[in-house]
């Protein structure tokens, strides 16, 4: 499970990284297969797993990457690419990774972890997908970051707490399907009018 778990924060630097928008695409498609994955080996009630189970592998490994993948598919290749990282960027992630070690002695001393391994990448996991967030703007790639710090949340959650009740689960994937469709719309829209998704290259109507 710790090994599914460290896949988590690799899959998330990963995301960071990369120059292409469909291979964040691909990451984040593997996230949801992860979260599966943890998922059913840490579970305990068959019935509720089976439900949440099923709900995240087919929202977060299938549908929320076919929506964002069938959306680039309209756009030129030019699109596609992003900016390569700058050097503050692995530099703060460098530093906020090194922060998580002074975040847990407190809650570890207060018996707040359930899974100490878990908290340590699913923390992890979410300060890359914020730096993701501060680091990036090309549209697809902001939206890929949402939806990892989500998945980030759901293993922080699930390492103080435990697994997270059925309907918290439900309501938080009907939260990322209508959030993503939205944003994927707007995307195009914004492809279309501006001929670009990035973000930089719309100084201009700041004027």
């Amino acid at each position: 499970m710790d090994s599914l778990a460290l896949l988590m924060l690799i899959s998330s630097f990963l995301m960071v990284v990369v120059r292409n928008v469909r291979y964040v695409l691909l990451f984040l498609s593997l996230q949801g297969w992860l979260l599966w994955g943890l998922l059913f080996q840490s579970a305990s009630n068959a019935t509720e797993v089976l439900v949440i189970g099923l709900l995240t592998l087919l929202v977060k490994a299938f549908l929320l990457p076919l929506i964002l993948y069938r959306v680039s598919q309209k756009w030129p290749s030019s699109a596609l690419r992003i900016r390569a990282l700058p050097i503050w960027g692995y530099l703060l992630g460098f530093v906020l990774l090194l922060s998580i070690s002074h975040i847990m002695p407190p809650l570890q001393a207060a018996g707040i972890l359930h899974q100490q391994v878990w908290f340590f990448y699913g923390l992890g996991s979410l300060f890359l997908a914020y730096l993701q967030i501060m680091s990036r703007k090309h549209v697809l790639s902001l939206i890929s970051a949402f939806i990892a710090i989500e998945n980030a949340l759901v293993l922080v959650a699930a390492s103080i707490a435990g697994q997270l009740p059925l309907m918290m689960e439900i309501g938080m994937l009907l939260d990322l399907i209508l959030s993503t469709i939205l944003l994927a719309w707007l995307s195009h829209l914004i492809l279309r009018r501006f001929k670009t998704v990035d973000f930089t290259a719309m100084r201009f109507l700041r004027r």
